[in-house]
């Protein structure tokens, strides 16, 4: 794995130091400093307008560095996200965002699950489709793809349409 990725190896010792992020004394990874700081900053934006929230994508354009550097963790030359979408959620769209993107992916979710016990018997792989995508959308870096992406392999060369999911 070093011979292929020395940096890496690098990037996994680093997290050791993941404990004193909160500490400007310590001797921590930059990166690791950084994300710490945009997202404590995200969580005070947060606690300070937690109903509505700033206002879509005001968090990265206009609280972010002035937030993030209040901490004195690390100083921010540039506006910066908050690596973490429910932390920036909150802070530009407040409760009420959260919950809307929470009513959405739970409805989303609860669609998936139906068409599946729907289909488990009938077409198993249509069943499989929407267990992979359920899966999929709760994943980290799945919200977004699952919304956007038209087509899901079924691992067998054939390539189903979202709305195959639904009977005709």
């Amino acid at each position: 794995m070093t011979a292929v990725a020395p940096d890496y190896v690098l990037r996994i010792a680093s997290l050791g130091t993941v404990t004193g992020a909160t500490d400007s004394e310590a001797d921590v990874d930059g990166a690791i400093r950084g994300r710490t700081t945009e997202a404590l900053a995200a969580i005070n934006v947060f606690v300070d307008h937690p109903v509505v929230g700033v206002g879509p994508n005001r968090f990265f354009r206009e609280f972010s560095q002035i937030e993030a550097n209040k901490l004195g963790l690390k100083r921010l030359d540039t506006n910066r996200r908050a690596h973490n979408l429910y932390l920036e959620l909150a802070a530009d769209q407040g409760v009420l965002g959260l919950g809307a993107f929470g009513l959405i992916m739970g409805t989303t979710i609860v669609q998936l699950l139906a068409a599946r016990r729907r289909w488990i018997d009938v077409d198993p792989d249509r069943a499989e489709l929407a267990a992979d995508v359920r899966a999929l959308q709760l994943s980290h870096h799945g919200v977004l793809p699952a919304a956007v992406v038209p087509a899901v392999s079924l691992g067998d060369g054939r390539a189903r349409e979202w709305r195959d999911l639904v009977p005709s």
